[in-house]
């Protein structure tokens, strides 16, 4: 009974002083701090979230951005290989524009492997006797001789190249005339053979296959002459020379292919 005059004093007290009202202000002034202290977790923790996410698909973004990077690059090195490569083409095919035009027909190869052990000089090409590829056909680059066929299987064939201490070819000297052999030393080098010492030579001289035997096209820069010195019999030269083709570095090369003619 008491608690319910308590509420109609309470209830006519609002009507006419509005009471209730303030004690509703005094109360949520007190609470409100409590309230944004109450929820300060809460928004701290979704804050947190928000940052953490932010930050994952930063993470996200930035490996998707090197893939891509990585993969331009990649491109971009490839395009710069094939222009490398038509390059080279186009240097062969001018090369071989230059050789006699009879009876020789021209193959251009790719260069699968290169052997450089001291005691052979070699590479293997894919091109073999299903592209009428025989031994003892010669194979030049677009700056010189490089060797000679020496092995061929059905799909491939094996050059052995000028370098290689088995392999000698008639050349001349173009600035006189002379005429000598080449015989390889290994390691990038050959030796200038029968030059003697009344003969006019000196380092630069560029040889050229001299055509004598009818396996290598005459005319074809083959070495320029290193360094000249006196061997100890006194009757020849000792002449060093080096290659004028990209020996080690080629990806296409022409094998020469000599044709009967027709009768």
């Amino acid at each position: 009974m008491a608690a319910f005059v308590f509420a109609v004093l309470m209830m006519v007290l609002d009507h006419y002083t509005q009471l209730a009202g303030h004690v509703r202000s005094v109360l949520l002034n007190v609470l409100q701090p409590v309230e944004m202290i109450a929820a300060l977790p809460r928004s701290l923790y979704n804050t947190y979230t928000d940052a953490a996410r932010s930050e994952e698909s930063l993470r996200r973004e930035v490996k998707a951005l090197s893939a891509r990077n990585l993969l331009l690059q990649a491109q971009l090195q490839r395009m710069r290989e094939l222009e490398d490569e038509n390059r080279q083409l186009r240097l062969l095919l001018d090369a071989g524009s230059q050789l006699p035009s009879d009876h020789i027909e021209l193959t251009i190869a790719t260069v699968l492997r290169v052997s450089l052990r001291p005691e052979a000089d070699f590479m293997v090409l894919n091109k073999g006797a299903l592209d009428h590829i025989t031994p003892m056909m010669p194979v030049m680059d677009a700056n010189g001789v490089l060797g000679l066929i020496t092995e061929v299987s059905e799909l491939t064939s094996q050059a052995r190249l000028l370098t290689d201490p088995e392999l000698s070819i008639p050349v001349r000297f173009e600035r006189t005339g002379m005429r000598a052999i080449t015989r390889g030393l290994g390691h990038g080098r050959l030796e200038v053979d029968f030059v003697r010492l009344d003969t006019d030579v000196k380092p630069g001289d560029l040889l050229v296959t001299s055509g004598i035997g009818g396996i290598f096209p005459p005319g074809y820069p083959v070495a320029r002459v290193q360094s000249v010195s006196a061997q100890k019999d006194g009757t020849f030269y000792r002449i060093t020379a080096v290659p004028v083709s990209r020996l080690y570095n080629n990806h296409e090369v022409l094998i020469v292919r000599h044709v009967q003619p027709h009768t």
